[in-house]
């Protein structure tokens, strides 16, 4: 493992993930873009797109120097360095949103870094190059891993499934490199040797994908072939149908769409984000907002990790609660009462407009409803929830205390919390590492890996 370089430059962008859904403008620079907006050569007719993009509200831009579409020619490192680097240094110096650079190449990904560019988009989910995920690591940059596998007879049939499955490979590599949950998005490739079916039920299953892996998605659905195979419309008369993608995208909970018709795609956005996640009248802004809370979730009973993602889908049901994402899983052993199954736990991070007293009661039906019942203290259950941290608030009440009362002796919830919120001080001035190398001599928690 090679772990987190104490050098580390953080490159992570301040993106404003799960407050409202952000659009990805797409820009490439190749001659066979399957879209035909490829602007191989034209540096500035480039730049002049992107800030045509940015004025008609991207939030971030990804730039492409080498096709990948069905039947594509690969191209050399170099090849692909001529077209994008020049136009991301112009663009770090123009316009105002943080770049990404779409390359499967660790060598193209390191140099856009240099030239300006914060967000890595690599459509093989570090399959082709394995050191881009060192490259992210070390960079700190966000990392956007996507799915692009051939199936094979042993896959699961569940088409979702099989998509998470890879996609928990991805996750895998990236963190046993060093990259830090908080700097990866899941792209589950629509299009990406899947038949139109398997990506018309990805869009459907959205919320399924969150809950699944626990970090935010990027849906890429823009114009591409089974949107055409559906309409029976070529590339160029698609406008509609991705429009109708965008929407599913935001409805299922998607936290990024990347697109070429930005201006629509923001329209269909914001107004989706209105009817999904709530809108203010008083500010006339659309998304989720208020504090930012950290859940402790727990199961020792029969499908362990599928109560954990049960409890997460049912957390995330409700406009007045967003998840973010969440920690690793992590095996531990059991606390108070010896002789029962280990545990695994983790950690979810969510934004929440409820009160801490609402958010208890919330927890609690959700127990109830994925069937925990009443046992001895300490003893076996199916389902824990517990609120560990509520903003800033602290709640010192009969039936809730906040923060978590025995938060700072538990390796089984600081372990995962540490990996959202490395900078947390304890109740004595002491960083969350410190509590970490303490109680790591005193307990066991094992990370799962994703």
């Amino acid at each position: 493992m090679i772990g987190s370089p104490a050098g580390r430059i953080d490159r992570t962008p301040a993106l404003p993930l799960g407050r409202r859904t952000l659009v990805m403008g797409i820009l490439n620079l190749t001659p066979d873009s399957f879209s035909g907006d490829g602007l191989l050569g034209d540096v500035e007719a480039a730049v002049a797109r992107a800030e045509r993009l940015v004025a008609a509200g991207a939030d971030l831009i990804d730039v492409g120097g080498e096709s990948t579409r069905p039947g594509h020619e690969p191209v050399a490192a170099e090849i692909e360095l001529a077209r994008a680097i020049p136009l991301i240094e112009r663009l770090a110096a123009r316009i105002g949103v943080p770049i990404s650079i779409d390359t499967r190449k660790a060598v193209v990904a390191e140099a856009a870094l240099a030239a300006g560019a914060s967000i890595l988009n690599d459509v093989s989910g570090l399959t082709y190059d394995p050191r881009m995920a060192e490259v992210a690591a070390t960079s700190g940059a966000l990392l956007v891993v996507g799915h692009w596998r051939q199936r094979q007879s042993s896959d699961a049939e569940d088409h979702l499934a099989w998509i998470a499955d890879g996609l928990t490979d991805s996750i895998a590599m990236a963190t046993r490199a060093g990259v830090r949950r908080s700097q990866l998005v899941v792209d589950p490739g629509l299009g990406f040797a899947k038949a139109p079916p398997i990506s018309l039920e990805v869009l459907r299953r959205i919320p399924e994908l969150r809950a699944r892996l626990g970090l935010p998605v990027l849906i890429g659905a823009s114009r591409k072939g089974f949107i055409g195979r559906v309409l029976d419309l070529p590339v160029e008369d698609r406008l509609e149908g991705s429009m109708a993608t965008v929407a599913m995208a935001v409805a299922g909970g998607a936290d990024m769409v990347r697109v070429h018709d930005v201006a629509q795609s923001v329209r269909v956005a914001r107004m989706a984000d209105a009817i999904a996640l709530g809108w203010d009248d008083a500010t006339a802004t659309a998304g989720a907002s208020g504090t930012t809370v950290y859940l402790g979730l727990g199961s020792n009973l029969d499908d362990r990790i599928g109560a954990i993602t049960s409890a997460i889908q049912t957390l995330d049901r409700r406009h007045d609660l967003r998840v973010l994402r969440r920690a690793s899983l992590y095996q531990t052993a059991p606390m108070g009462l010896a002789d029962q199954p280990a545990f695994v736990n983790t950690v979810v991070e969510a934004i929440t407009s409820i009160t801490p007293a609402t958010l208890l009661d919330r927890v609690k039906e959700i127990e109830r409803l994925l069937g925990r019942q009443q046992r001895q203290r300490w003893g076996p259950r199916e389902i824990d929830i517990d609120i560990l941290l509520y903003g800033d608030t602290v709640v010192d009440e009969p039936a809730l205390t906040i923060p978590h009362p025995r938060l700072w002796e538990r390796l089984f919830a600081l372990s995962p919390l540490a990996e959202l919120r490395p900078d947390l001080h304890g109740p004595d001035g002491r960083p969350i590492a410190e509590y970490l190398r303490q109680l790591g001599s005193e307990q066991q928690a094992v990370a799962l890996g994703w």
